[in-house]
């Protein structure tokens, strides 16, 4: 997926984001003007979509066959475009649809006062310890200044906080799109806590900044940790 899109990444993300984007659209189709035809057609892929997931979604990855895997990608590809259309026609510029519902759907608020922030362009420098009860602890902050050699602390301006796109065990991933999970963090340092099942697990994390539109920055190299017990 597009790394500036307010539609996740992940399907698992995905499918938690349309589920709470199509019951707040369909509660208020009507006080919105959205033609109800407009409505039934997102609402027919989304079940296709649903459908699909529960087949072939990385939950199922021990049951799972090929073409029910491909069936699912199929399905977001053609739930996620016609999203993406329906946003911009009914939401985005919908006078009758406030800033305060646009942020409830969680899609793109455009600014019409302040100079919009540019997407992050440097990468996080993160260490990653360990603390009981089988928790990783992050610690980030800005990376070393190219002619000094020293960090600051903090964020980088207009950065909202720093994502971490990870997976648990072997194979490790390439790329954060390997990943199945994500955490968002706004303050260092940000904690991940693991069930006891979990512990002496491989861990492996990409992290970047994020922008309050949810733009990303560029991403560390591979990250990689085992989970305490």
């Amino acid at each position: 997926m597009s790394k500036t899109s307010y539609i996740p990444r992940i399907d698992e993300d995905f499918d938690s984001w349309q589920k709470s984007f199509m019951t707040i659209t369909v509660a208020n189709a009507t006080s919105w003007g959205i033609p109800p035809a407009e409505v039934t057609a997102l609402t027919t892929l989304q079940t296709s979509w649903t459908t699909a997931f529960a087949a072939g979604g990385k939950g199922q990855k021990t049951t799972r066959t090929s073409q029910q895997t491909k069936a699912k990608t199929v399905a977001r590809k053609a739930f996620e475009k016609p999203i993406r259309v329906f946003v911009k026609r009914w939401i985005a510029v919908n006078p009758l649809v406030s800033d305060a519902q646009r942020i409830a759907l969680r899609v793109t608020v455009f600014d019409t006062v302040r100079t919009r922030e540019g997407r992050p362009a440097s990468i996080p420098d993160v260490n990653i310890s360990y603390a009981r009860g089988g928790q990783l602890v992050f610690k980030f902050r800005q990376e070393a200044d190219a002619t000094t050699g020293k960090s600051k602390r903090g964020k980088p301006a207009g950065v909202h906080g720093m994502k971490i796109y990870y997976k648990l065990n072997d194979p490790s991933p390439v790329t954060a799109d390997d990943c199945n999970k994500s955490q968002t963090f706004t303050r260092s340092p940000g904690r991940l806590v693991f069930s006891p099942a979990d512990a002496g697990k491989k861990f492996y994390a990409f992290c970047c900044w994020i922008n309050s539109r949810q733009e990303e920055g560029p991403f560390t190299q591979l990250l990689i940790a085992v989970i305490p017990g």
